[in-house]
């Protein structure tokens, strides 16, 4: 998953404010959209159970706006980053709860090899259902 800086945003929005006259509460929203057929459209959500709002992102003052597929976002983070130890275990031990072919994405996030799990014999029984092909889709 990649996350991206969204300052270059800062430079277009218009205002504060979505279509429907609601604020914009940038610092809070929990959920963007955009949609190839609405270019200078961004849709956002404050509240998951919502319905998306649309905020004009065009360039102020300008009759042709800037198209939001011009602007260059940049990655928020250089390398991928690595889930907290306390919760890397967690996701080891509900391993043999999760099917084969999702077991692949959890093996392979950050610091899962590097795990210590050789003096709880319950994670090393864990570890067995791991023995899978990471290449092989049952």
């Amino acid at each position: 998953m990649i996350f991206f800086r969204l300052g270059a945003f800062s430079t277009t929005l218009k205002k504060n404010i979505c279509d429907d006259k609601q604020l914009l509460k940038f610092s809070s929203v929990t959920c963007f959209r955009f949609d190839s057929e609405f270019p200078n459209t961004m849709f956002v959500k404050h509240l998951f159970n919502e319905e998306f709002r649309s905020i004009n992102i065009g360039k102020r003052g300008q009759r042709s706006f800037q198209n939001i597929m011009q602007l260059q976002l940049e990655p928020k983070y250089e390398e991928s980053i690595q889930i907290n130890g306390k919760k890397l275990s967690n996701l080891v031990q509900l391993l043999p709860y999760i099917p084969p072919v999702y077991q692949f994405f959890y093996k392979n996030l950050k610091g899962f090899n590097n795990m210590d799990l050789a003096d709880n014999a319950d994670d090393n029984d864990m570890l067995e259902h791991l023995d899978v092909d990471d290449n092989e889709i049952d």
